[in-house]
């Protein structure tokens, strides 16, 4: 063989090879995405639940033992609505309604009534912004930390609205599973 058609199987081969590698590569990548998304669809409710637990549980119990980052942003809330003979009762009843808040969330029988205390819980938390916006507000959107502290509290709203969203989705593709056994065991 001659050196320039050496070189031309060469080449032929390296482009092979190369289309090959691209091939080995996007099936690899390919492969980790869909066992990623699996993974990520089986354990997105039980991770949110934890993680809304967590959040609450514990930011509930700072509350309780007198801890809590929040309890000037609270006063100043109470003191603008209630009055701060009020504060010291009103802020443990919050402590308490938050822990028993995030334990309500581990438990999927009651994911309905728990996102209605979350969205109670919500409006009261966030009203802050408007009822005691020197608390809460630098410039007008340029939060506190405070203020900071309030907003992500959007995220929680969106995993509670995922939580639901997961659970609607589960229980429309078992309703066609369980029709089926229970045909299959009719038969």
């Amino acid at each position: 063989m001659r050196e320039s058609e050496l070189r031309e199987k060469d080449d032929g081969d390296h482009v092979r090879s190369a289309k090959h590698l691209a091939t080995s590569r996007l099936w690899l990548e390919s492969r980790i995405l869909n066992r990623t998304s699996r993974l990520s669809a089986r354990w997105f409710e039980p991770a949110a639940r934890i993680a809304v637990f967590i959040i609450y549980f514990w930011f509930g119990l700072l509350k309780l033992l007198n801890l809590s980052p929040a309890t000037p942003l609270a006063s100043a809330l109470v003191n603008q609505t209630i009055g701060m003979p009020y504060f010291t009762l009103s802020f443990k009843a919050l402590a308490v309604f938050e822990c028993v808040l995030g334990l309500l969330f581990l438990i999927p029988a009651m994911t309905w009534p728990s996102v209605v205390l979350l969205l109670i819980h919500l409006v009261i938390v966030s009203s802050p912004l408007v009822l005691v916006a020197s608390v809460a507000w630098v410039h007008p959107l340029v939060p506190t930390l405070e203020g900071q502290y309030i907003i992500k509290d959007l995220a929680i709203l969106a995993l509670a609205i995922g939580i639901i969203a997961y659970r609607d989705l589960s229980s429309r593709k078992a309703a066609p599973a369980l029709t089926n056994r229970r045909d299959r065991i009719r038969s």
